[in-house]
Formats: structure tokens, C-alpha cells, sequence
């Protein structure tokens, strides 16, 4: 979530307060040559650019895939730690210090593995492109030498394409520089689209209703309730709690206390059978009327 955020943000203010002004002083100097200079002065610089560009949007697109699985080893890493934080008695009860530690610390590394190469390609491509930038800047400054030695270029016009290239550097470097970091900001961008884009397992139906008020008498009819593993939980469960009325469940670890719980709440749908709520089948309720109705002390 938080690089999501800050993905967001810096998404926004380098497309519109940074690249903007980078490309528009990019086309007046590019127009500038074409205007008042030969069009050769243009042709190379266009060359240069789109040469620039090429590389620029193929070689962000295969850095983005170290990003992204660096980014995704983060938030793995991320989030054992904050679990063992969270859940820190649990660790101490089984004395899985050193474990959780070691775990920890196989993720970090994973991750500044994950983030070198990230950075190593980065340099790589960085490099590959001041190349193609210097080589044109070069070419055009030699264009311009050689028109000044055969007489058709003065001297000031000479210093002035010299002052032109230099002010294109810093902003063509810069565009580059702010185009990584856009994608750099949208793999932050796509958990957090992902996570807001996420879907709920057992949404409401769409002729679901309210709970209307009652008593609170709850009912299960032939409950079947199956985990993933096959692990047959409920089988045929009928039973029923009248208003009013305190019942506690008792057994075995795996018995099936903590599935009726989950069914009452609806985390999950039976395979047969139903459960109710004064008479209402909790599927044919609204999720948040059924569990704003029910008290649960942790």
C-alpha cells in the first residue's frame, strides 16, 4: 500500500510538472535547427532522439520485470515481518526465534539480490543510452565544425548550435531518468490497483436483503462443509440455538468449532444444507446486515 502511494505520487508530479517542460524544450531546439539551420542539423537530432527513445522504452520495459519481482520480494519480506511482530508470543511459545530470524533474513537477501541486478541493468541501459546522446551531440557539433571551415556557418552560429546541444542534454537525460522512474512508479502502482480492484470470495446477491429485526434464534439444516484438502469438516450437522439461549461447542482440534463460526459469519458456503438467522438463510442476506448483527469477543 504505501509504495503504491508513493508510486501514485510520483507518477503525477514527474508526467505533469517535469516531462512537459523537458519536451517542449526538446521541439523548440529541434525546431530551431530545422528552421534556421540545414536540415541535416535536424535529421541527426531526430535520428539521435528516436534512436534515444527506442532504447529508452524497450529497456524500461525488461527493467520493469527485475522491479516488479524485486518489489514483490519486498512486500513478502515485509510481511513475514510484520507477522512475527504481530504474532510474537506464538513465536516465543515454540521457541522459533532463530527461525523466523533465518527466514527473514533469506527474504532480505532475496530481495537486495533482486535489487542489485535491478540496479546493474539500470546502469547498463543508462549507459548504452548517454552512448547514443553523446554519439549524436557529437555528430552534430562535427556537422556544424565542418560547415564552419567550409565558410557556410559563422562562428556565432557555431557557439550558438554548441549552447543548443548543451541545453538538450540535461533535459533529454533528465526525460530518461523520469521515464524509468514512471515505471518504477506504476509496478508500485499495480499491487495497490490490484488490491483496490480485488474482489470479495462470496459478494452479496443481488436480490440479498437486510437482516430484519428479531430475536437472533440460529439454525443449521444438514450442513456439509468441506476444506480444500478434501477433509470432510461437517457432515450432515443439524442443530439449533434458540433465542435467548447459551450454547457452547465443545470437541477435538479439527472438530468443526471454528467452521461453524465461519459458516454463521458466512467466510465461507456450505456444500449442502443451510444456515439461518431467525428464519433467514444467511446467503440471502446482506454480508454487512448479518455480521453488524452478531458480537464476537476475540
Amino acid at each position: 500500500m504505501d509504495n503504491g502511494l508513493r508510486g501514485l505520487r510520483e507518477f503525477v508530479f514527474d508526467a505533469i510538472f517535469l516531462i512537459l517542460p523537458f519536451g517542449a524544450e526538446i521541439l523548440f531546439v529541434t525546431g530551431y535547427m530545422l528552421v534556421r539551420l540545414d536540415f541535416v542539423f535536424a535529421l541527426v537530432l531526430l535520428v539521435t532522439i528516436v534512436l534515444y527513445a527506442f532504447v529508452l522504452i524497450i529497456g524500461s520495459d525488461r527493467l520493469r520485470k527485475h522491479q516488479r519481482l524485486a518489489i514483490s520480494k519486498g512486500a513478502t519480506a515485509h510481511g513475514e515481518a510484520i507477522d512475527a511482530l504481530i504474532n510474537y508470543e506464538t513465536v516465543k511459545y515454540f521457541g522459533n526465534e532463530q527461525f523466523v530470524a533465518e527466514r527473514y533474513d533469506t527474504s532480505l537477501a532475496d530481495v537486495e539480490r533482486l535489487t542489485i541486478r535491478a540496479f546493474t541493468y539500470r546502469s547498463f541501459l543508462g549507459f548504452i543510452m548517454m552512448t547514443i546522446m553523446t554519439g549524436g551531440m557529437l555528430s552534430i557539433f562535427m556537422l556544424a565544425v565542418g560547415r564552419l571551415e567550409a565558410g557556410t556557418m559563422t562562428l556565432g552560429e557555431l557557439v550558438l548550435v554548441n549552447a543548443y546541444l548543451l541545453q538538450l542534454v540535461w533535459p533529454l537525460e533528465r526525460l530518461g531518468n523520469l521515464y524509468r522512474a514512471i515505471k518504477q512508479a506504476l509496478v508500485e502502482l499495480e499491487q495497490l490497483v490490484e488490491l483496490l480492484e480485488e474482489t470479495p470470495d462470496l459478494p452479496d446477491r443481488k436480490d440479498a436483503i437486510a437482516l430484519p429485526m428479531g430475536l437472533g434464534a440460529v439454525r443449521f439444516e444438514n450442513v456439509e462443509f468441506p476444506y480444500r484438502n478434501g477433509l470432510q469438516t461437517l457432515n450432515g450437522l443439524d442443530f439449533q440455538v434458540p433465542s435467548g439461549t447459551k450454547v457452547a461447542l465443545v470437541g477435538p482440534t479439527g472438530a468443526g468449532k471454528t467452521t461453524i463460526a465461519r459458516l454463521l459469519y458466512r467466510f465461507y458456503d456450505p456444500d449442502r444444507g443451510g444456515v439461518f438467522v431467525d428464519d433467514c438463510e444467511v446467503r440471502s442476506l446482506t454480508l454487512n446486515s448479518l455480521r453488524s448483527a452478531i458480537a464476537v469477543v476475540p
